[in-house]
């Protein structure tokens, strides 16, 4: 492993030179050696190999919970790779020079590939980030790190080559070049030049101490929850991610809001607000299905228009409200924080993946979040009680929306509950990066001020708190057959030992 004893001193590479010519020069009488003691010793305690057995077992078991101990009260360590080195000889990507100034001006949802690696980066520079999150810490032995982070710049690339001008063969071929001749490179320089990626405590958790971001996927379907011949339920061009329970962690994306929701505001304010019951605005037409979220949005929007089906307003507790508005386009962002901020419920439905960044939008703005979705996966679930605050509403029910408010009773009091249950969540989704310039030079910077300490929990807080309940699980035995009964268990005692500390 040359990118291992590089590092070394001259005078331990010698050592280790000479030992292994000796291994070499002597192997045949070293392996006599060593298997005649082998034999020796088995004869000596094959007459009590079942209480050696026994006493190994206990040993081991006291192993593990003092590496357990040890690890639930220190913080986690994290070593990053060094990302030129691990495509320096994919020749094309390897010279083009990421610049994410100008990706994440253009798509911002798409910058936590850039703000994860960033942040553990300034980890590495700055010790006094790490105070903010005693959760987490850069450690410079790699030896000794829980997980180690494969940085990329897949979706600049991506982005890059502006997929949205491309025809449907060109497209394909951007897809394939990608795979082919970044990640798959990129994982197999991890792989195979570094000794890191078989750091484990069994066979099937191969691999499973390293991150990769993919920012495409901040939240997704539950393919165990789906028949096995069910066809995709979201894509893209004929590509489509599908969530790995217990493999993959959902992550915010960004939404840089110039306006939020802070936890002082007067919640009796807000509510006062409300002049509106639904409200949605986005485009509704660049969904795959007739029957998926946007389309019935489009249909109930038609019936307004035409003055069917819909009544314009309601009057609930002796307020009048608007029942429900759908704009199709895009309107300028400080009439859609209005609008929002006037409104109870904001529809989320897909993209063209499960996730929305209205989910965040509407949180952060003072309003509560109507998911539009099956089966989907929300970011930290472990740990965020999103039925508190948010509302799903299963795709087949989308066409009778407007009679959810029917099964409210003390409205008010609802909405205050729902954006009370909140008010713990709010940094949840907060990354510590604001803009600075105007719109010709702006870019995205990390702000020591929005990267806060333990008592306004941030989405580095959660990512952490997330990756060692992970590594728990697999001290407590979790496995690739992650619905057998060790499995299961071990999914569960994270928790309880979280509840204990």
């Amino acid at each position: 492993m040359p990118n291992v004893t590089k590092l070394w001193s001259i005078k331990k590479q010698n050592e280790y030179s000479e030992y292994a010519s000796d291994i070499r020069i002597f192997q045949h009488a070293f392996c006599e050696e060593v298997c005649g003691d082998l034999m020796t010793t088995h004869s000596m305690v094959s007459r009590n190999i079942d209480k050696m057995l026994v006493w190994i077992n206990k040993i081991n078991d006291l192993r593990r919970s003092l590496y357990i101990d040890d690890y639930l009260k220190r913080p986690l360590r994290i070593w990053m790779y060094d990302k030129h080195s691990l495509i320096i000889n994919s020749t094309y990507f390897s010279s083009l020079k990421a610049n994410w100034k100008d990706i994440a001006n253009e798509h911002q949802m798409y910058s936590p590939e850039y703000y994860l690696q960033d942040y553990f980066q300034r980890l590495n520079q700055s010790r006094k980030i790490s105070h903010h999150h005693p959760q987490s810490q850069w450690t410079n032995n790699p030896l000794l790190a829980d997980y180690f982070i494969i940085p990329s710049d897949f979706m600049f690339f991506y982005f890059h080559h502006q997929p949205s001008t491309l025809d449907d063969q060109q497209f394909n071929n951007l897809y394939v070049d990608l795979n082919e001749n970044y990640m798959s490179v990129l994982l197999t320089n991890v792989r195979t030049k570094f000794s890191y990626w078989t750091l484990a405590p069994s066979k099937d958790q191969i691999g499973a101490n390293h991150i990769l971001i993919i920012p495409g996927a901040f939240t997704g379907i539950r393919a165990d929850l789906l028949p096995s011949d069910a066809p995709p339920q979201y894509a893209y061009r004929n590509i489509y991610i599908t969530y790995r329970h217990q493999y993959d962690v959902i992550i915010p994306q960004s939404t840089l809001l110039k306006w939020r929701r802070n936890k002082s505001d007067d919640l009796d304010t807000l509510i006062k607000k409300k002049k509106q019951i639904f409200y949605f605005v986005g485009i509704l037409n660049h969904t795959i299905s007739f029957q998926s979220p946007r389309s019935l949005l489009s249909s109930i929007k038609e019936d307004i228009d035409q003055k069917q089906n819909y009544t314009a307003s309601i009057e609930i507790q002796g307020k009048q409200y608007n029942i429900i508005q759908i704009i199709n386009g895009h309107i300028k962002s400080y009439e859609y924080i209005q609008s929002v901020q006037s409104s109870v419920f904001i529809f989320c439905p897909e993209g063209y993946l499960p996730w929305s960044p209205r989910m965040y939008e509407s949180i952060r703005l003072g309003s509560i979040p109507m998911l539009l979705v099956d089966n989907i996966v929300l970011p930290f679930e472990r740990f965020i009680d999103w039925r508190s605050f948010t509302v799903k509403i299963n795709v087949s029910n989308i066409k009778n929306i407007t009679n959810f408010v029917d099964r409210i009773e003390k409205f008010e009091q609802y909405i205050e509950r729902k954006l009370a249950s909140a008010l713990p969540y709010l940094y949840a989704f907060r990354w510590p990066y604001v803009i600075v310039g105007d719109n010709k030079t702006r870019q995205y910077v990390f702000d020591p001020q929005q990267d806060l300490n333990e008592t306004s929990r941030n989405v580095f807080y959660y990512i952490s708190l997330e990756l060692r309940c992970r590594r728990l699980e697999q001290f407590y035995g979790f496995t690739v057959e992650s619905s057998t009964s060790k499995s299961m268990k071990a999914q569960q005692l994270p928790s309880q030992t979280k509840n204990k500390k």
